[in-house]
């Protein structure tokens, strides 16, 4: 009853009072910390008076009426409401749903004595209502709802200077007080405005802070506070920093956004089951969406990238690309529908010149390397060849020497004229680093060089300054595309192996030892970019086992064996096979259960340890698994390739629970899940797997790169990871059975 009374109020005083007055606050916000990335926040927020309180106290209501999100790095903007400004990327966090809850919405609250306070119920009542008015995912809604509201109030008291409060009485020996650890300083004391410096520190983080309030209200007119912190979080090491700066300022309103912008943007987000039926998108609910919003945002850029993904969602292609054809490209700028638009062979030239200066960074690169370049292999495709010579010649030196290299391969697949192709080589031997890398100018000289090859026309000199180029760029920690050349690097070894194995065998086989010792060593090792490199190499990923068998076929066994080793400790799942079938032809199969065991299992890693708890309440530690091999799966119910294999999981753990002498056992641990969600989805798919529940350490202490993932651990307590996709039943057989 009492807050309904309180909310009358409001509405009461909103609707009627004469004497409201209003105070506008701009309030930035910069929060960097080890290992995320930085954010700016910076919300406009309007706030209002609207009289005395039945008990005593201001009643209040603050408005976020902006709000620009941009990167603390480059300060480039993320999203601007009254702008209209949202990068793709934006909503890929939840946050994002947060931000657009906040916005625009009269938050009502007292002050006391200087003292803020939000009633929770009414505006936990308004965001749950609201975020069901978007029909948010229930399990992201429910979180969402005390996460946005501990938001809510965090700004409230951004706007309120309330440390020196008459609640908390500091004791001032002249101009100085110490309160809870926090050091204040007077340093200008009026009967309207009073400015204070002040530090406080405790374990983990310190403060410092200027401020200007109005000590009768304690209201901030300005302040600026660092906090600066460093704790620990699972072993990690977290350092940061947090800048606030508030200013009780004006600023200009740029005009009021559609009263249905938000609703637009959330009921085709990620986040929200608008447009879903029993959890896939529907198609019928996508045009129904479309409908809607298509008469007031046709030209909006935002919902433009809604509907292009909606209907891509519900499998609609042909309605997807009839709009993409005759959208505008303007709206499709920062988006991967405008490399989906490029990839259209039909494009014209003109829409290319337009196309082209609006791609996101990297898509160019994607384009032309990747799609342009497999267009090219058939010589008979003329729009490819067009196309490219179009870019070349009209647009800008960027464009210009990113394709340079692909012209010269280009033409010497239509009009090989030996001497030309030579002539081109030397061309791109002459560039120096960044072109090469801007340019992926070591696969073109790749190119060029196996054509001559094929003529008898190579010079030992001309592949050498061609790895040495790559080589440069393999070696530098900061180039984003290192692990593309050294993929470059280990084919060009290779095939410096190939022109020498005649004719210097010393020298051949040191090349293959270079050519497998750049290649990949797992999959934190590969590129992307690399697969297509190998097709028009026609190029391999890994050059070990080629050093591995040219080793052994010149009598160097031991050392054939060490690579073998070293291949299996890199990428167990991958190498095991050719371990043991390379062992076993030298020496038998018992030889090599032996040295597997007494050998190679010592070298693994140590299993992280563990103590945690089933669904029963039974604790469970690594120590009790040892004596077996056992699997560990960490999976989630939210996770959909985890419940996806889980039919899999539970039949091998049936299976296996059958056999009287096994010595496998199986543990999963949920992660990012509760026990009441676990249970409910075994019950629901009578599964009887057993079920830890993740202390929030365990992932972290074994590095999970991602769900589901899976480790074997040996009877000793060491530790096997298992690839994700590799077919780790047989693998454990084969494990098992040594």
């Amino acid at each position: 009853m009492r807050q309904i009374l309180t909310l009358v109020f409001i509405f009461v005083h909103v609707c009627f009072a004469q004497k409201a007055t209003k105070e506008t606050f701009i309030v930035a916000i910069e929060r960097n910390s080890t290992g995320a990335k930085g954010v700016q926040e910076t919300y406009y927020i309007a706030l209002q008076t609207l009289g005395q309180a039945a008990r005593g106290g201001q009643q209040m209501t603050y408005t976020i009426e902006d709000l620009e999100v941009r990167d603390a790095a480059d300060s480039m903007l993320k999203f601007s409401y009254r702008e209209q400004v949202m990068e793709p990327d934006f909503m890929n966090s939840s946050r994002a749903v947060e931000y657009m809850c906040m916005l625009n919405k009269p938050i009502p609250f007292l002050v006391q004595d200087g003292i803020p306070k939000l009633d929770s119920l009414p505006v936990r009542q308004y965001i749950e209502k609201q975020l069901d008015h978007w029909v948010i995912e229930s399990e992201v809604g429910t979180q969402l709802v005390g996460s946005i509201y501990s938001s809510l109030k965090e700004l409230m008291h951004h706007l309120y200077f309330s440390n020196l409060s008459k609640k908390f009485k500091p004791k001032f020996v002249g101009k100085t007080a110490v309160v809870d650890n926090t050091t204040y300083a007077i340093l200008k004391n009026g009967k309207g405005e009073r400015q204070v410096s002040f530090t406080k520190t405790d374990s983990t983080s310190t403060q410092q802070a200027e401020v200007r309030y109005d000590p009768r209200n304690a209201m901030i007119k300005k302040l600026d506070s660092k906090i600066s912190f460093s704790l620990k979080i699972d072993n990690r090491q977290i350092n940061g920093e947090t800048n606030l700066h508030v200013e009780q300022t004006a600023y200009i309103r740029k005009g009021n956004v559609r009263s249905d912008y938000l609703d637009m943007l959330m009921r085709g987000s990620y986040w929200s089951d608008a447009l879903k039926e029993k959890g896939k998108t529907d198609s019928l609910k996508v045009e129904k969406y479309i409908a809607s919003y298509e008469p007031n945002y046709s030209n909006n850029r935002l919902y433009a990238g809604m509907k292009l993904g909606s209907l891509q969602k519900a499998d609609s292609y042909k309605r997807y690309r009839a709009e993409l054809n005759h959208m505008p490209i303007s709206l499709l700028r920062g988006t991967f529908h405008l490399s989906n638009k490029l990839n259209d062979e039909g494009l014209s030239m003109e829409d290319l010149t337009d196309l082209i200066p609006l791609l996101r960074e990297g898509d160019l690169y994607d384009f032309l390397h990747n799609t342009l370049a497999q267009r090219l292999l058939d010589k008979q495709n003329k729009q490819a060849f067009a196309t490219l010579l179009h870019i070349n010649a009209n647009m800008t030196a960027k464009e210009k020497l990113e394709t340079d290299p692909l012209v010269f391969w280009a033409k010497s697949l239509r009009a090989p004229q030996m001497d030309s192709v030579q002539y081109w080589q030397k061309i791109m031997l002459g560039w120096d680093q960044e072109t090469w890398n801007k340019s992926n100018a070591g696969r073109y000289a790749l190119l060029l060089q196996q054509i001559l090859v094929k003529k008898n026309l190579n010079h030992d000199a001309d592949l050498q300054m061609i790895i040495d180029k790559i080589q440069l760029l393999v070696e530098d920690p900061e180039n984003k595309r290192r692990l593309t050349h050294k993929g470059l690097l280990a084919y060009a070894y290779y095939l410096q192996y190939e022109t020498k194995v005649k004719t210097n065998e010393e020298q051949s086989l040191a090349s293959l030892e270079r050519a497998a010792f750049y290649s990949p060593k797992g999959a934190a090792d590969k590129a992307r970019e690399s697969f297509y490199d190998r097709v028009f190499l026609l190029s391999k990923e890994n050059y070990t086992n080629d050093y591995i068998e040219e080793l052994s076929k010149r009598g160097q066994s031991d050392v054939a064996l060490e690579k073998r080793v070293q291949e299996f400790l890199y990428n167990p799942t991958d190498g095991y096979d050719d371990l043991a079938t390379f062992y076993t032809n030298l020496k038998g199969r018992a030889a090599f259960v032996t040295f597997f065991k007494q050998e190679i299992i010592p070298q693994l890693p140590n299993a992280p340890d563990f103590v945690l708890y089933d669904l029963q309440q039974n604790k469970v530690a690594l120590e009790n698994l040892k004596g077996k091999w056992s699997l560990i799966d960490f999976w989630g119910t939210w996770c959909g390739p985890c419940v996806a294999e889980m039919p899999k999981i539970n039949k091998f753990y049936t299976d296996n629970q059958d056999k009287s002498n096994t010595n496998i056992n199986l543990i999963t641990i949920a992660c990012y899940d509760t026990a009441d969600k676990v249970r409910t989805f075994l019950t629901n798919n009578s599964y009887s797997i057993p079920v830890l529940l993740s202390d929030d350490k365990v992932q972290h202490d074994y590095k999970v790169p991602g769900y589901p993932a899976k480790y074997i651990i040996t009877p000793e307590g060491k530790m096997i990871p298992v690839r994700f996709g590799f077919d780790w039943q047989p693998f454990l057989a084969k494990l098992a059975s040594l």
